[in-house]
């Protein structure tokens, strides 16, 4: 059908290739090709569908005229969506007796996973803030801005992904990075104003409220953190720790396969 509509519609469409786009397609056909040389077939099936849902993504976006209009339209349907991944890993999280789905690491939201969900939206979280700052957005919209920030930080901080954590951190020093370097380019996109100094205020208060609250009763968000970060140490001096064989075993893998590796999903 895709190939279809491609044909169909071959005469409107314009394409401009970059370096950043034939790196791209090249490292797709790399991975659908190592179907050859995969270790596993069954893992390969199943990761290159997921590769081949970000190729059709990729293409959609790449057709779309990226106006800020329609790209604020498309920031807004992502974090939305990661709103309803946080939601139901907030509920997980605060109701552990109420199992009505299943998950293998607490609270996983609709991943399985609590780290698969975390890192879903630390990718979302950088668009949540194109929106805040952006100069086309309204009242209603500002506030909403300002809740999707609050559940979507809650959440990531209930689950205990250290890296999830780091990378948020790392992120927003990118972004204040970015706007210090290019304050002069995008003057005439960004925007701030009183409501939206009111709607991050009370995200952050949302936030302070929720992170000091767990399952049982009130728990000091310093409590927690401290016991995540004692772990994480207590875990890297453990030899025996699962993730160093891991690690072992992924550095035996590129020492025999170092070219191309051993297929997608091993």
């Amino acid at each position: 059908m895709f190939i279809y509509i491609l044909w169909a519609n071959h005469q409107h469409f314009s394409y401009h290739f970059s370096d950043l786009k034939i790196s791209l397609l090249i490292l797709f056909l790399l991975g659908t090709g190592s179907i050859f040389w995969s270790a596993n077939v069954g893992f390969f099936i199943g990761k290159w569908l997921l590769w081949l849902i970000i190729f059709y993504t990729f293409f959609v976006a790449y057709c779309i005229k990226q106006t800020h209009i329609n790209l604020l339209k498309l920031a807004f349907g992502l974090t939305i969506a990661g709103r309803f991944i946080a939601i139901i890993g907030i509920f997980q999280y605060l109701s552990p007796d109420t199992e009505f789905l299943l998950q293998s690491a607490p609270p996983s939201s609709t991943f399985g996973n609590k780290n698969m969900a975390a890192h879903s939206l630390v990718l979302i979280f950088p668009v949540i803030l194109f929106i805040i700052f952006s100069n086309k957005i309204n009242t209603m919209q500002t506030f909403l801005a300002g809740f999707l920030i609050a559940v979507i930080v809650i959440y990531i901080f209930y689950t205990a992904t250290k890296s999830a954590w780091l990378a948020i951190s790392i992120e927003l020093l990118f972004v204040a990075l970015f706007l210090r370097l290019k304050r002069k380019k995008i003057n005439n996109y960004i925007y701030w104003n009183r409501t939206k100094t009111i709607s991050l205020s009370l995200s952050v208060l949302l936030i302070f409220i929720k992170i000091n609250l767990s399952a049982d009763s009130f728990t000091p968000v310093w409590q927690a953190a401290t016991n995540e970060i004692s772990s994480m140490v207590q875990s890297t001096s453990n030899k025996n720790d699962i993730r160093y064989e891991i690690y072992q075993i992924s550095i035996n893998m590129i020492k025999n396969m170092p070219l191309f590796g051993t297929g997608l999903g091993s």
